[in-house]
């Protein structure tokens, strides 16, 4: 860190203070007792941030300032530790009131620019950083501080002013060129950023900071040349970052970027050859996982399935990872055949990745309609002991559920239930089948359970108070539970239809109408409330509107409704 590295430059160390025996102007003086006790202070200090309790240390350092007010090492330790403890507007209030005093300390210049920095007050860091650079010049570092501030203010004036101000001071570094160089290239100056980077490549030919830059150069000048010059700019670039490889066979960044050049530049036999080849040698290299995973958020799937296919035979262990890696990308290319075999191929010792690959298939195989399969591959991943992962069963009833297996979907979340009794989702999922099965009571009973963990589960809340208002019981906690399940989720129309239902089942025709109509805005191809109207405008005697909805929620059915023929019949004879 850059203030670290100043700290021994403009600070005056407390080791290399002379202190002699019977000289009372002293600071530690054993023989006054003020400075003995500031120096006792200052020693537990050490020892609280030799075991990193920097809260203690800072207490000790306050009683050793407390008995030797003058003394401006103390008051330096304080400032690191109001820093360290993220106290930067106490640590910017020492440090001001100390430059008042010495207003050409380029430590605390530094130090409160930094601080100002973090505030981000980067007008008054600029202003530290500049008044540094004029006490002394010789700063390197700030230099680029400040340029690199100037930048993300957009201000590449400035910042080109103060890197030139650099060279100009340190003509023999070519850190100043590069830094100037890399300034030209993201402001799109071409010409100048050339110029630059031959200076700085100059100086240092082996630096492959240069190099790299360079090749930045080139791609922003291939982007403006012709299909011609580009072709002589595409053999330049890739010359570069062989040779950076050829120093430096392991920089996985060059190979990485020149792989990927190969690809974008229509060069698919040396681009796969490299990714394989990188993948190959590189199973155990945490650079290269990042890079495939990059390439995956980027939808960049070919290199991404190249290097996988090359990492997977020499994995061992994490083999595992890879195939499971690859599954994704293939369900994302909608290539589920691939996904399957790779997900297919995990073994269930990788037990994490292997139940995650099983959650997986299970999805694949109902998305194929398959959903025998779907509880084949479930059942199979339980009876092979991964049976306390919760999701199993509980996909395993959901899928039950949809095959309208509701006795063996009932099994299946019980079976969870008894690895994972107070698992929310399991009792929920419980609650909803016997809703289905015509359990009012019991999923009332489970409902509430999960409300007992979860005070806030809005879908809980609705359950049990549509429920209460289903079976014409408890009506006043049920409006109640449903505005509590509103004001955690203002716009589910599933909530409101809920709303609605209980001030039907009040006799307030006209008020459950209104938010039975909103409920239909959320939710419109729902056809229960779609019969919820029908039937809250029937008790409103506007019986053509209510044939209208009945008709509206026959459509939207699955099954054949013929309770709702029956209500439409009923209602046309009595026009």
């Amino acid at each position: 860190m850059l203030l670290a590295s100043l700290v021994a430059i403009y600070s005056c160390s407390l080791i290399n203070t002379k202190i002699e025996r019977g000289n009372i102007n002293q600071p530690y003086e054993a023989n006054i007792s003020g400075k003995n006790i500031s120096y006792y202070s200052f020693m537990a200090s050490l020892l609280e941030v030799n075991k990193s309790n920097y809260q203690e240390a800072l207490n000790n350092i306050k009683t050793a300032i407390e008995n030797n007010p003058d003394s401006d090492y103390l008051k330096k330790e304080k400032i690191d530790l109001l820093i360290t403890l993220e106290k930067d507007a106490d640590a910017l209030e020492e440090i001001e009131s100390l430059l008042r005093r010495n207003p050409k300390d380029t430590y605390f210049i530094i130090t409160s620019g930094d601080i100002y920095l973090r505030l981000n007050n980067v007008k008054k860091a600029a202003e530290r950083f500049l008044k540094a650079i004029e006490i002394n010049p010789n700063l390197q570092e700030i230099y680029f501080i400040l340029a690199d501030i100037y930048k993300q203010a957009n201000d590449f004036n400035s910042a080109t002013q103060i890197l030139n101000a650099f060279i100009q001071r340190f003509p023999n570094s070519y850190e100043g060129y590069l830094e100037l160089g890399k300034l030209f290239v993201q402001t799109g100056k071409i010409q100048e950023a050339d110029e630059a980077l031959k200076k700085a490549f100059a100086i240092n030919p082996n630096s492959e900071d240069i190099k790299f830059e360079i090749i930045r150069l080139l791609k922003l000048l291939r982007a403006n040349s012709s299909e011609a010059n580009s072709r002589g700019i595409n053999e330049v670039i890739a010359g570069i970052y062989l040779d950076i490889l050829e120093n430096n066979s392991g920089n996985t960044t060059a190979a990485l970027e020149l792989a990927y050049f190969y690809q974008t530049v229509g060069e698919a036999v040396k681009s796969r050859n490299l990714f394989k080849q990188l993948g190959e040698q590189s199973y155990d290299n945490p650079e290269i996982i990042q890079y495939i995973l990059a390439l995956s958020e980027n939808k960049l799937y070919f290199p991404a399935l190249v290097m996988l296919e090359a990492l997977i035979p020499n994995a061992n262990e994490a083999a595992a990872d890879f195939h499971y890696i690859a599954g994704l990308i293939y369900e994302e290319l909608d290539n589920v055949k691939d996904a399957k075999k790779h997900y297919l191929q995990i073994a269930k010792t990788s037990k994490i990745i292997y139940e995650n690959s099983i959650l997986r298939l299970a999805i694949i195989y109902k998305d194929e309609n398959q959903t025998e399969k779907t509880i084949q591959v479930l059942n199979k991943a339980i009876e092979k002991g991964t049976s306390k992962n919760s999701l199993f069963f509980l996909y395993l009833g959901l899928f039950y559920e949809q095959a309208k297996q509701l006795d063996k979907a009932e099994q299946a979340i019980l079976q969870g239930l008894e690895t994972a009794p107070d698992n929310v989702n399991l009792i929920f999922r419980l609650g909803v089948i016997y809703d289905k099965i015509g359990k009012k009571s019991s999923c009332i009973k489970e409902m509430k359970k999960v409300i007992k963990y979860e005070p806030d589960n809005a879908q809980a809340l609705n359950y049990v108070g549509y429920t209460y208002a289903d079976m014409g019981k408890n009506l006043k906690k049920a409006e109640e539970l449903i505005r509590k399940a509103l004001t955690i989720s203002p716009q589910d129309g599933y909530i409101i239809d809920s709303l609605g239902w209980i001030l039907y089942k009040k006799g307030k025709y006209k008020k459950a109408i209104i938010q039975l109509e909103i409920a239909r805005q959320y939710v419109n191809d729902d056809p229960i409330i779609l019969e919820h109207l029908g039937d809250a405008y029937v008790k409103d005697k506007r019986l053509k509107a209510a044939i209208q909805y009945y008709k509206e929620a026959i459509k939207l059915s699955e099954e054949k409704n013929i309770d709702l023929e029956d209500k439409i019949k009923r209602l046309e004879d009595k026009k």
